[in-house]
């Protein structure tokens, strides 16, 4: 099981004295997935990976993101793809962004954000995902 730290920046952005605006995701970090090594064999280089999130207990199928624990509440981790699309992991159709293995390897790039679902109580806000590799050639 792959674990990465999510980080929360500022929500609020001030657009003069009075007025600001919000957004209900806070700061993306990025993770990523390693396919293979140089000189690995067994990942053949033209095949194409991808993965998908499995659901579960810690999916909520309302929404497709991660359920948190640990305190704090109105809060969820939304995942996303490579290219910002968000991820909804309750889908049969995750629409997964395919890398092609080159010197037999590949490098499988996402990100988590913190997404606002109601009103925040600040505490901890962890969570997991299983996920699975595929690959077609």
């Amino acid at each position: 099981m792959a674990r990465f730290l999510v980080t929360a920046g500022n929500t609020r952005e001030k657009i003069d004295r009075v007025r600001d605006w919000g957004n209900i995701f806070t700061g993306n970090t990025g993770y990523r997935i390693y396919i293979g090594k140089a000189g690995e064999t067994t990942c053949a280089n033209g095949t194409r990976v991808w993965a998908t999130y499995d659901t579960g207990s810690t999916v909520d199928p309302l929404t497709g993101a991660l359920k948190t624990s640990g305190g704090a509440s109105g809060v969820q981790v939304r995942l996303f793809d490579k290219n910002g699309k968000a991820i909804d992991i309750w889908s049969d159709t995750q629409d997964g962004v395919k890398e092609t293995v080159s010197d037999n390897q590949a490098v499988l790039a996402y990100s988590a954000s913190y997404e606002r679902t109601g009103t925040v109580v600040a505490g901890g806000a962890n969570s997991s995902v299983t996920y699975t590799i595929r690959y077609e050639q």
